[in-house]
């Protein structure tokens, strides 16, 4: 057998690299290489029976479950495959890929969370951990983000990592929303929704100088904590932001007129620069906007998402997406401007209480191009003055396809979790 000398990695909770506790006299040869999306892992060992060092493999490398033909290494990885699809709820031919979405959804258990897989339309029951019994503030690069109702620290948590002490990043208390909270527990107003977003500029763990920016009050006002900061820091202004992502090392806000703002993180003071012209139009106050960037990261698309409602009784509200408009930021007459799109062509864009995506629709079997998955988020300006979550449930999900301006359904919640934590997109790390 070719002896190949083995590859000492750092620590890190890096999906692409691990450390493998071999015995010495273990023959052991790495190799990791990317190649745009595709991700090959090749690993060379020789044991004489399944010990702890194959099941820790297995066990560092659940993420692989669809990039590595596991089981034919040996038989004694095909042995520790299956047991650690067993230990995590898992089975071989799951559609797991990053940088495609997939819907987090509830489960019967207040601490676990399953997903929603759109290409084969099936529920994953992983039974992912999740710290608290409330909605998510955000989703961003896999991670989750809570605000604690008491405490009012922010927690960022990374259900993908299984448990592991590393997925979970504790952030100093949000102070602003003391006053709230605690007129919220007199007036029994809603805090859950007190904070609207929030955004990672990056994976906390592949890069540790990451800022995590929210939206936040009645007024939709931002502030942003850098990695290593004792406080959070609000940015003055109420410019009433319904969106915001991070690219090219700003974060670009999107607010309730449709007027973009851009915000650089590293500067002393970070302020909002508006960027271009407003997009004024027929958006009610129930109506909503998101920014999206395009996949190739070239273009900036602006939506709008339309809605209708109606009263069911007791004077309760039903919010439905009836329609989107679609726009891309241009240059008109040396101004930045949004020109409104027929189409999108290959694109497929994600949209609701979590980061805004973009992706190839022809690089996953499943997903349909120039079309538009939502789900439902609502909340408006006057959302902390109502009841957490629809009176029907979270049930305004759906696709809207740009070319016939139709609706389809996506994942259907049922009678039984209509009232539970509403669902919320997250980019896969496994």
């Amino acid at each position: 057998m070719l002896r190949i000398p083995a590859i000492d990695h750092p620590e890190s909770c890096n999906p692409y690299s691990l450390r493998l506790p071999l015995p010495c006299d273990t023959c052991v040869g790495f190799l990791v290489y990317k190649l745009g999306h595709l991700c090959e892992l090749f690993i060379w060992f020789s044991l004489s029976s399944i010990n702890n060092a194959t099941l820790s493999v297995g066990k560092s490398c659940s993420w692989l479950c669809k990039s590595l033909s596991f089981p034919c290494v040996c038989r004694n990885w095909r042995s520790a495959r299956q047991y650690r699809f067993q230990e995590m709820n898992m089975f071989p031919n799951m559609f797991i890929r990053k940088r495609l979405p997939m819907l987090l959804i509830s489960t019967d258990s207040a601490e676990r969370r399953n997903v929603y897989s759109l290409p084969d339309g099936q529920v994953y029951h992983l039974k992912l951990p999740v710290p608290y019994n409330t909605r998510c503030i955000g989703s961003s690069h896999g991670w989750l983000v809570f605000i604690e109702i008491f405490s009012y620290v922010i927690t960022l948590f990374n259900p993908f990592y299984f448990g592991d002490s590393k997925g979970t990043i504790r952030l100093p208390a949000f102070l602003p929303a003391k006053d709230f909270f605690e007129s919220a527990r007199e007036y029994e107003l809603n805090p859950e929704y007190y904070i609207a977003k929030a955004v990672l500029s990056a994976d906390p763990i592949s890069c540790p100088n990451y800022t995590v920016m929210l939206i936040h009050g009645e007024y939709k006002s931002l502030a942003y904590y850098k990695s290593g900061d004792e406080t959070w820091t609000c940015i003055p202004g109420n410019p009433l932001i319904h969106d915001l992502i991070y690219h090219n090392g700003r974060f670009r806000a999107l607010c309730l007129w449709g007027e973009l703002y851009t915000s650089d993180p590293e500067a002393n003071r970070p302020q909002l620069e508006s960027v271009s012209e407003p997009l004024y139009g027929q958006l009610r106050s129930s109506g909503r906007r998101y920014i999206v960037m395009s996949n190739d990261g070239h273009t900036l698309f602006q939506l709008v998402r339309n809605l209708r409602y109606r009263l069911i009784g007791d004077g309760n509200v039903l919010y439905q997406t009836v329609s989107f408009s679609v726009y891309k930021l241009g240059c008109l007459n040396e101004t930045f401007d949004w020109l409104q799109l027929s189409s999108i062509g290959d694109a497929a864009l994600f949209v609701g209480d979590s980061y805004s995506y973009c992706v190839k629709a022809s690089d996953f079997s499943g997903i349909t191009p120039n079309s538009i998955y939502f789900t439902d988020d609502f909340h408006g300006f006057g959302s902390v003055y109502r009841n957490p979550y629809q009176f029907e449930g979270a049930n305004d999900m759906g696709v809207f396809l740009i070319g016939d301006g139709s609706l389809r359904s996506h994942y259907d919640p049922g009678d039984t979790q209509k009232h539970l934590v509403p669902p919320i997109w997250i980019m896969p790390t496994i």
